[in-house]
């Protein structure tokens, strides 16, 4: 049977900017087939991520409104780590490494420059 025989596989949305749902009835080639679908109707591939219970709440916590989508929320926290400048983009680690001095300073784990000076005896 294909995906769109099943009475149970919705392949198209009731209305536009609807997400695509997905059976849980699919199965092997069905699932190729909901997907290249999907792909025809301009819908993006879905991921499922695991997040903590308060990590939810955190992300929750940062919507705008109560529509906003998490993946919405996530973008804009990505953002915050630039990709790059006039130059050109970052490379990956560049990026990281952005992102791992930020939570540092958050955290205080910095020196300040005058006792950095005292301590390499400049």
């Amino acid at each position: 049977m294909l995906p769109w025989q099943d009475r149970h596989f919705k392949y198209a949305p009731d209305a536009p900017g609807e997400p695509l749902p997905v059976s849980g009835r699919l199965l092997g080639s069905q699932h190729m087939a909901s997907y290249m679908l999907a792909m025809c109707h301009g819908y993006a591939m879905i991921t499922t991520i695991q997040l903590s219970p308060g990590t939810r709440s955190l992300l929750a916590e940062l919507k705008e409104n109560p529509r906003e989508t998490y993946d919405e929320v996530v973008n804009k926290l990505l953002s915050l780590v630039p990709r790059g400048d006039e130059e050109g983009p970052y490379a990956h680690a560049f990026r990281v490494s952005l992102l791992k001095a930020r939570i540092e300073i958050r955290e205080g784990r910095t020196i300040d420059h005058a006792r950095l000076k005292r301590r390499l005896n400049l």
